[in-house]
């Protein structure tokens, strides 16, 4: 059995497996792999590392066909991602995409996963040509598997879209942001978390097209889910804050737009440096 948990921010998702060999050994591996995610996410990252490296020593041990291998590649990657050592980074997810297509089979799902997380460091990198061609081959991987209401295609879908709008391809664009949130909206509902993104960055398309009062309504959405989600961080609110305030003068809100940039001001002086990765929200 395998479960793959979405971390909210990065959009990196650690792979769980469950295997039949020595029992205890994998006990201590998924024990490892969620110590490292929870400290990743309280933002220990150092310790986050090394317990990702223990959980490699003891998924080399594992009887070939070695099936921890890919899962435990991916996760420490991610931990080298969240240190910002990218070179690492990749060569880990690339590794990880190596070794399950040689257990698990080139359109298995979790080498899907694999993919959209290399995707996902391109995008951070602003290699689109890159990212590209991964996500495109993550979504029918997904959409063979489970269908066209699935988590994790949402989050690869919202990634393409990303890349389209990058490369000015905005009706394509358009269609995969609408397609994500759709997506998002029936299986977690309308208030959840990662449909901040694609809500903020559908919202900066239509501002820059001129579609003001399109872009207003998203924004809004986005930012009464960051104001009621517990998880969020700061570095979330602000883009969504800034390009609030940038539409409500646009359609004539001036006073609105002036409180929203006050709300910015007092956050950023409160702000402690943060992660630059770890926000995909674009501002205007």
């Amino acid at each position: 059995m395998k479960c793959s948990t979405v971390f909210v921010c990065g959009v990196i998702v650690l792979f769980v497996s469950t295997l039949v060999y020595a029992q205890t050994d994998n006990e201590k591996w998924q024990a490892l792999n969620s110590q490292a995610a929870s400290l990743a996410e309280a933002g220990r990252y150092d310790d986050a590392l090394i317990a990702a490296k223990q959980a490699m020593e003891i998924a080399r041990k594992t009887p070939s066909p070695n099936i921890l291998l890919p899962p435990t590649y991916n996760n420490l990657a991610r931990a080298y991602r969240d240190l910002s050592e990218f070179d690492m980074a990749e060569r880990l997810y690339k590794r990880s995409i190596e070794e399950g297509e040689a257990t698990l089979g080139k359109d298995n799902p979790d080498v899907a996963i694999s993919l959209m997380n290399l995707a996902q460091l391109y995008l951070t990198e602003q290699k689109y040509d890159q990212a590209e061609p991964l996500y495109k081959r993550a979504v029918p991987i997904r959409e063979k598997t489970f269908g066209e209401n699935d988590y994790m295609l949402a989050i690869c879908l919202e990634g393409l879209a990303q890349v389209y709008q990058v490369q000015k391809k905005d009706a394509e664009s358009e269609v995969y942001f609408k397609r994500s949130l759709a997506i998002f909206e029936k299986v977690r509902g309308v208030g959840d978390i990662e449909m901040v993104s694609p809500l903020n960055s559908l919202g900066v398309m239509y501002y820059r097209q001129g579609r003001y009062t399109q872009a207003e309504p998203l924004l809004r959405r986005a930012l009464g889910i960051l104001d009621h989600d517990v998880r969020h961080s700061h570095r979330d609110l602000v883009p969504v804050l800034k390009n609030l305030a940038a539409v409500c003068r646009k359609v004539g809100k001036n006073e609105e737009g002036t409180m929203l940039d006050k709300r910015v001001a007092q956050i950023q002086t409160q702000q402690q440096k943060q992660k630059p990765f770890a926000n995909r929200s674009q501002s205007i």
